[in-house]
């Protein structure tokens, strides 16, 4: 690929992931989006035409003078076009005059039309087609076709934006009718920018890397991604890179063959294949064993890995996700982590806020909160006071939505065990919590200082209850050994 065609995709995709926001700019985008991948797939000529479920209309041409179209348009309903909208398939043909399927037709003679490429466009209401044409073969080669049938998903999420911004409703309710989010809480700016960032490259099948701090709710992010995005049917493989012992890694990865290692009795097939089709999640990344790091880095860029003890190649058809809540310069300065992987993972970052910078959504997560937790125990409604509320707004949440739901059904116990419905602000926070950590202005405390404190303050504690054991530590925290020594390390934490 050139480094040219490499430039016009990456404005191909910014242009893709532009808001639409303005009234009757629907043509201009998509004669700039159709311009884009007709060089990119070096067409002569392109015509894209889509209408939805009301009877709008968008079209628009490259290259085209009013001969080509008005022949391009005669058969809309006939021959080549009416072919990819009847089956539902990128019709390719290399001649169609040479084509038996095609070369009867007039406007097929009367153009002395050679390599077509056309693809139909359909989905969620909106209906259309893509028609390219050239005058060589090569249009038609496996790279052009895997290119317009990428570019006929890429254009979708612009095609719905264009739609909803013809209604009236606001961003926020466009947004959560656009996109498969049931469930999903939130009206923030902040959250609203990063979740409408997230659906629309959700379908561009492009590597992700989620950033936010524990407990932010990525891996929550990550699936809904994968809901949205056109591998939805197929499995959501999501990979705790925490969680998984040194020398177990690579096997759990890439699988292995038997005999590939001491205890490999069989063949396992590992996380990346049980994947295909579909998406990987892989969490908190930047634990990875450097050992490991290579062997992806390998994957990411040649498409394909040998499993462990394996010379067979194997080239899966999959899309990566990436979370990570750690400092990557550090990691990278450190040696820990590759700076060349990092750049490779990072083609796509999204950062995920902290839920002290989206207060305005917390009572709402909170009351959704409050009722799963009833209908999971079988109690009746609870409802959360008011101070309760406010306790709950201005609180620094430094476990982020995680530390949030731990608390509501601590709350929500003690309520119970007090005999009322309520759940009051002191069912909620203990006295110290109360005096330390909730506050009217959650900027006046440094976040990374009060972070760190909690942490410590955690780290500490549990070692304690195991007897600074840390294997049996490590366990109950559900990460690796070598994780926790990290920790303890950092925090110079000491057994008293």
């Amino acid at each position: 690929m050139s480094e040219q065609n490499i430039l016009d995709k990456c404005v191909l995709y910014r242009l893709l992931l532009h808001p639409v926001n303005e009234t009757g700019k629907g043509d201009a985008y998509i004669k700039e989006t159709l311009q884009l991948v007709t060089k990119i797939v070096d067409a002569r000529l392109g015509y894209i035409e889509v209408s939805d479920s009301d009877g709008n209309k968008l079209w628009s041409t490259h290259h085209c003078n009013e001969t080509d179209c008005n022949r391009i348009k005669s058969h809309i309903s006939s021959t080549i076009i009416k072919e990819a909208l009847t089956s539902g398939e990128t019709v390719v043909t290399t001649s169609a005059l040479l084509d038996d399927r095609f070369n009867n037709a007039r406007s097929v003679i009367l153009g002395n039309i050679e390599s077509v490429l056309c693809s139909p466009i359909e989905a969620e209401g909106i209906k259309g087609v893509i028609y390219l044409q050239g005058n060589f073969s090569g249009l038609c080669d496996r790279h052009n076709v895997d290119e317009a049938e990428l570019f006929k998903r890429h254009i979708l999420p612009l095609l719905k934006r264009l739609k909803y911004s013809l209604s009236n409703h606001s961003p926020e309710e466009d947004l959560y009718l656009m996109y498969k989010l049931n469930g999903v809480i939130g009206k923030t700016p902040s959250f609203l920018q990063v979740l409408n960032e997230a659906m629309t490259v959700a379908s561009l099948d492009v590597s992700i890397l989620l950033n936010g701090e524990t407990g932010t709710g990525k891996s929550y992010l990550a699936k809904f991604i994968h809901l949205n995005s056109f591998r939805s049917n197929h499995p959501f493989i999501h990979l705790n890179c925490t969680n998984i012992p040194e020398s177990l890694f690579e096997g759990e990865l890439f699988g292995s063959v038997k005999g590939a290692y001491s205890g490999a009795h069989s063949n396992f097939e590992g996380k990346i294949f049980a994947a295909s089709g579909g998406t990987l999640f892989l969490d908190e990344i930047s634990e990875m064993p450097i050992t490991a790091q290579a062997k992806l880095l390998q994957f990411l860029e040649e498409g394909y890995y040998f499993p462990l003890g394996s010379s067979k190649k194997v080239y899966p058809n999959i899309r990566i996700i990436f979370a990570s809540n750690a400092n990557f310069k550090k990691r990278i300065e450190e040696g820990t982590f590759r700076e060349d992987l990092y750049y490779r993972i990072a083609s796509f970052p999204i950062n995920v806020p902290a839920l002290r910078e989206r207060k305005e959504d917390i009572p709402a997560i909170a009351d959704s909160m409050v009722k799963k937790l009833c209908n999971q125990f079988n109690f009746n409604n609870f409802l959360l006071s008011e101070k309760a509320i406010e306790k709950l707004k201005y609180y620094s949440w430094p476990g982020n939505i995680r530390e949030l739901q731990n608390t509501l059904q601590q709350g929500l116990i003690r309520a119970k065990m007090d005999g009322v419905t309520q759940i009051r602000e002191d069912h909620l926070f203990s006295e110290a919590k109360n005096s330390v950590e909730c506050i009217e202005n959650s900027n006046d405390l440094s976040f990374s200082n009060e972070k760190n404190k909690w942490e410590k303050q955690f780290i500490s504690k549990q070692l304690d209850l195991h007897s600074w054991n840390i294997t049996k530590t490590a366990a109950s925290l559900k990460m690796s050994r070598s994780y926790l020594n990290k920790l303890v390390k950092d925090f110079k934490l000491k057994k008293t």
